[in-house]
């Protein structure tokens, strides 16, 4: 028998349900704060580029 064999009877034994590992890896993703911090870094980088790139529209320079 494989180990996932094994790791599966063990949690239909134990009454929790079985999951796959790529259920495993999203669940990891959402709810593991090393795993997150990078995407909210990208996030936070966005959101100053968007301030930047609007706060040079606003300020214009004339010259005459």
């Amino acid at each position: 028998m494989s180990v996932a064999g094994l790791c599966l009877g063990a949690s239909e034994v134990l009454g929790q349900p079985a999951i796959d590992v790529s259920t495993t890896l999203e669940l990891a993703r959402e709810n593991n704060p090393d795993w997150r911090a990078p995407a909210q870094e990208v996030e936070m980088a966005r959101d100053k580029l968007m301030a930047a790139c609007l706060f040079g529209q606003l300020n214009r320079v004339f010259e005459g």
